[in-house]
């Protein structure tokens, strides 16, 4: 990013109302200096939780209100990022903020810089202030001041910091890792309650950088979530949410749910970042249809009819670009998902016995066989042309018949009792190749691409499973009769 840039911050202002609620979605980060560290906290710092520095699972309390101008709540998770929810008192309520906040070093300006990633913001009125002061109230977040608690029996976890600014002046901190004042989980489950999610009250929905509309059947009826890049719907049934539709917003390329069927929307492009937004249709409730009323059912049902509806709503706002996605683009995200497919199914076609899961061998014509589908995959390959089917995802239709004809005339691959197996064969030199990586990427135009995988290669004077050089494979990728890309050629590099 242009240092010249860095103090951009972009918010997108979505208008739903519920509840006494006006909420709005935040929208691209924004970089700032990290201001000076808080004031030491007072000189007798509170006894631990009761609690052994375990999350306080209790349901929050509500006492008398104590009124404060601001509570800030820093938690991370041994991750690079942390997670903050801010309150701020205004004249008409109260502001809530939720967001991510990453740090990183700045060479050029030689100090520490935070990248925020909003999620949501929400203005509530004074009747949601009220609740919150008694909230603070009840779980007497006054006698968290001084707080440093450490659970040294816990190797990893959670760590925290709190400051509050009490409307009489007094200053609150508390911090700790893995040790938590009384109650603390319970004032922060319960602002997470109001900050991830809120029922549907409008058709017209405001994410980042893009509007869209959603079927009125949806309003009061569907609960929405709001998460980091993403948006989920779902319908509250009597065990958990059954999902209705997920919208992610990738910032790497397209994100890929690994179950249902995913749907590559369009790009959405500022001047500032480029996000790609995808739908996630999961194609089962998740839970029996018993526990929905019909009403809800209802709703799920339509969505294949509603869908067209919805993706032909969406547009960009706030400064971005919508740019359709036709599928001319191969990404880098997308050659690594190809490529990793294709290596899981050739080490299954042609080096099982490297990777057969404990199946023991199964002699057939005096040659040794392994199914070619474990014995949980399902649905299971019995035939070649299921094979055919597999081999078609990430193959053209004239290398996928080459090797069917090589495996079929040498016996690679046979059929018995409706079960497909494989020749158990293992590799011939197990130290000469090592790891690999996804090196280049080379589009040459709509159709075709070209990609290079670094493979780690031993030298004659490496000792065994030491690899001091590498070799490179050059794969060539075309876009088939579906508009997919996949392999027109790949020879997998161990033997």
């Amino acid at each position: 990013m242009n240092h010249n840039m860095k103090l951009l911050f972009m918010m997108i202002l979505c208008g739903v109302f519920a509840g006494g609620l006006t909420l709005s979605l935040t929208g691209c980060g924004k970089l700032f200096r990290r201001p000076s560290p808080d004031p030491t906290p007072s000189s007798d710092p509170i006894p631990d939780s009761d609690h052994g520095g375990e999350k306080d699972a209790g349901e929050a309390l509500y006492g008398d209100p104590l009124d404060f101008e601001e509570i800030e709540i820093h938690t991370n998770d041994m991750s690079a990022q942390e997670k903050v929810y801010r309150l701020t008192k205004t004249e008409t309520g109260i502001r809530l903020s939720y967001y991510y906040l990453t740090s990183s070093w700045d060479g050029d300006e030689n100090d520490s810089m935070d990248h925020i990633k909003p999620i949501r913001e929400l203005e509530g009125d004074r009747e949601m202030l009220e609740k919150l002061q008694k909230l603070a109230g009840g779980c007497g977040i006054e006698d968290w001041d001084g707080f440093s608690g450490y659970n040294s029996d816990v190797l990893d976890g959670t760590s925290f910091s709190f400051s509050a600014k009490l409307t009489d002046g007094r200053v609150i901190h508390a911090s700790g890792t893995n040790s938590f004042p009384t109650h603390f989980w319970a004032f922060c489950d319960e602002i997470g309650e109001l900050m991830t999610s809120s029922p549907v009250n409008s058709t017209q929905f405001h994410g980042q950088g893009f509007t869209m509309t959603v079927p009125e059947s949806w309003v009061n009826r569907v609960t929405l979530f709001y998460g980091d890049g993403y948006y989920a719907f779902t319908l509250p049934g009597e065990s958990g949410n059954a999902y209705i539709l997920r919208v992610d917003l990738g910032e790497q390329g397209y994100t890929d749910s690994g179950e249902g069927e995913d749907i590559r929307v369009c790009r959405l492009i500022s001047e500032e970042e480029k996000l790609f937004l995808t739908f996630h249709l999961y194609g089962n409730l998740g839970m029996p249809r018993e526990q929905l009323t019909e009403e809800q059912l209802a709703i799920y049902d339509s969505l294949a009819e509603e869908l067209p509806g919805i993706l032909e709503s969406v547009e960009s706002a706030d400064g971005y670009r919508k740019e359709a996605e036709d599928g001319s683009i191969f990404y880098e995200s997308d050659a690594h998902t190809l490529l990793d497919d294709t290596r899981s199914l050739c080490l299954r076609l042609y080096l099982a016995g490297e990777y057969a899961g404990g199946v023991s061998a199964t002699e057939i014509d005096g040659k040794e066989y392994i199914p070619f589908s474990p014995a949980r995959e399902y649905p299971a390959v019995g035939s070649v042309e299921e094979l055919r089917t597999r081999m078609l995802a990430v193959f053209t239709p004239e290398w996928t018949e080459r090797q069917l004809d090589a495996l079929q005339k040498e016996q690679g691959i046979l059929v018995k009792d409706d079960i497909l197996y494989v020749r158990y064969n293992t590799i011939q030199n197990t130290g000469e190749y090592g790891g690999y990586c996804l090196s280049d990427v080379k589009q040459m135009d709509a159709e075709h691409a070209w990609i290079t995988v670094t493979v780690r290669k031993a030298t004659p004077e490496d000792e065994l499973y030491r690899y001091s050089g590498s070799e490179d494979f050059q794969y060539q990728v075309e876009r088939n009769s579906e508009g997919k890309w996949v392999f027109a050629d790949f020879v997998y590099w161990d033997k």
